[in-house]
C-alpha cells in the first residue's frame, strides 16, 4: 500500500452554454448532448483504474455533477459535492455570448482577455478573492 495520493482533475464535458459561446461561471447550465457522450467516454476510460480510486468530488454546479455522475455511478461511490470547487464568478458577463460581453461591457471583458487575475468582475469575483474563501472549515 503507498503513501502516496494522486488527485485527478477533471473539467467538466461541454455545457449547453459553453455550445452556445456563453460565459458560464456560476450559471447552472447542464450538459449538452456532446457534454453527456464525453462525460461517459471519461467515466469508461477511468473505469479501468476503479481500484485504485476511491472517492468522487465535484462542484455543485449541474455541469459538473453530470460529469461526475457516470464515473461515480460505475465506482459505486456517492459524489462529494461543494461549492469550493465552483469556477469564477464572472458576474454580470454570466449567460452573455462573448459579442454580447464584449459589447455591453467592454472594460469587463478586455480584463478577461488580458488574463487581469486582480481584476474584481462586478458582480462577480477576482481569482485571488476565491482563492481562500472557498476552502470549507471542518
Amino acid at each position: 500500500m503507498s503513501d502516496t495520493t494522486r488527485v485527478l482533475l477533471i473539467r467538466h464535458g461541454q455545457s449547453e452554454g459553453n455550445a452556445a459561446g456563453r460565459f458560464g461561471g456560476h450559471t447552472a447550465t447542464p450538459l449538452s448532448q456532446r457534454g453527456r457522450r464525453e462525460a461517459e467516454a471519461t467515466a469508461r476510460a477511468l473505469l479501468s483504474e476503479k481500484d485504485r480510486i476511491t472517492f468522487v468530488a465535484s462542484s455543485d454546479l449541474a455541469r459538473a455533477m453530470e460529469t461526475a455522475e457516470p464515473l461515480a455511478r460505475g465506482l459505486k461511490l456517492d459524489i462529494y459535492q461543494t461549492s469550493a470547487f465552483r469556477e469564477r464568478s464572472v458576474g454580470r458577463l454570466e449567460g452573455l455570448t462573448f459579442e454580447d460581453a464584449a459589447e455591453q461591457h467592454p472594460d469587463e471583458y478586455a480584463a478577461l482577455l488580458r488574463r487581469d487575475f486582480e481584476h474584481v468582475m462586478t458582480g462577480g469575483e477576482s481569482y485571488p478573492s476565491i482563492a481562500g474563501s472557498r476552502i470549507e472549515r471542518t
